[in-house]
């Protein structure tokens, strides 16, 4: 597709463009990961802890070549479990 061809292309159009499709619906990791993390570490989900992602999957545009960009955020007084867990985190596969 040429640069004159996108700058006629609306919003609808390019969220249609190949591979963005694909890797929306793989950005449906998200909520994967979640149930993993939920699983795997004890306390991982508190009021006062959000795991927070960022780039590519944030994005919704998320693939098997993309990294895993995230952070642990605490909206409170932070304490070792939440090393602990942010820590785990880090190990999960």
């Amino acid at each position: 597709m040429s640069g004159s061809q996108l700058s006629t292309i609306n919003a609808s159009q390019f969220l249609a463009l190949k591979p963005l499709p694909e890797a929306r619906e793989k950005a449906a990791v998200r909520v994967k990961l979640d149930q993993i993390l939920f699983e795997k570490i004890p306390k991982y989900t508190s009021e006062d802890t959000s795991l927070v992602v960022f780039g590519s999957l944030a994005r919704g545009e998320w693939t098997s070549a993309s990294d895993l960009d995230w952070t642990y955020l605490i909206d409170g007084q932070a304490n070792s479990d939440h090393l602990v867990i942010a820590q785990k985190i880090q190990t999960i596969p």
